[in-house]
């Protein structure tokens, strides 16, 4: 969609296609702007303030090819991390001392059981079924 109207003076692109309104190059912009049905950055986003996602319908997804392979999503105010692909699980991973590590793999084809690569601290107890271990 190409730009309508004035071009606000505080944003500059290089090769902006004037039919399409694509554009090829960098952009350097000050100040607030919100972008609609635009596909950039081929590369990365970098700001040096924060970003902020407000999505309305309360999720965002998170697509390969098209095809939704996570989801972040607000129910009733409680943050929600959600994987829609069936029997896929959530996997949790980091650095420990410079070698790659999976910390954590919730396993959706076996009702989200947890299975974690090092020990499990709870300081207050831990509950399993009917049988109760205080902290102490």
């Amino acid at each position: 969609m190409p730009y309508i109207g004035k071009k606000p003076e505080n944003i500059i692109a290089t090769a902006i296609d004037s039919t399409t309104g694509d554009f090829s190059g960098n952009v350097t912009t000050g100040g607030t702007h919100t972008v609609t049905g635009a596909s950039i950055l081929n590369g990365g986003i970098d700001v040096a303030g924060d970003i902020n996602f407000d999505a309305d319908g309360a999720d965002i997804k998170l697509q390969d090819g098209g095809v939704e392979f996570g989801r972040l999503s607000s129910s009733s105010n409680d943050f929600v991390i959600f994987a829609p692909t069936q029997d896929k699980d959530i996997i949790f991973k980091g650095d420990d001392g410079g070698s790659a590590i999976t910390a954590l793999t919730l396993d959706m084809s076996d009702a989200g059981a947890a299975s974690f690569n090092g020990v499990v601290t709870a300081n207050a107890g831990i509950k399993v079924d009917d049988i109760t271990i205080d902290g102490t």
